[in-house]
């Protein structure tokens, strides 16, 4: 994640931009250590976002269902789609364009998904398809960018 941040910043945001998205980042760490608390989840956050990995145990599936709650990112058991957008967009408002077609299309993606009605699992499934494309991105970025 934090090295997504960082070929974002390399690739044309404004420093603004850089460290609104880290103010961002303090934001969601905060409520997944809340989270965390309130589900009882086992999970390392720091080391979980740095590689990328999503949470397999019940509990912290249910940490990652409760950020996405606490962001307004989740209507019920599914992802919201359009509070996605619209936090990609009030967060990025100056993201470039192939950035911004790139997170539309995953978003896109991954919100298909999630047919459960266990909100928990929905969440852990769109975050293993965010982790995946993140990871396919990422190559691609740095391919890119030489």
């Amino acid at each position: 994640m934090w090295r997504l941040l960082l070929i974002f910043c390399l690739a044309g945001a404004s420093v603004a931009e850089c460290l609104q998205f880290d103010a961002l980042i303090q934001d969601a760490k905060k409520k997944a250590e809340e989270c965390k608390e309130k589900t009882g989840a086992q999970e390392d956050i720091e080391s979980s976002v740095n590689n990328l990995q999503v949470p397999t145990s019940p509990e912290g599936k249910c940490m990652v269902a409760c950020v996405f709650e606490e962001m307004g990112l989740m209507k019920g058991e599914h992802m919201d789609a359009d509070a996605i957008y619209t936090f990609v967009k009030t967060s990025a408002p100056n993201l470039p364009l192939g950035l911004s077609m790139m997170a539309s299309v995953t978003i896109t993606k991954c919100t298909q998904g999630g047919s459960s009605s266990d909100k928990c699992e929905n969440a852990a499934e769109f975050l293993n398809c965010i982790a995946q494309a993140a990871k396919a991105n990422e190559q691609m970025l740095t391919a890119m960018m030489g």
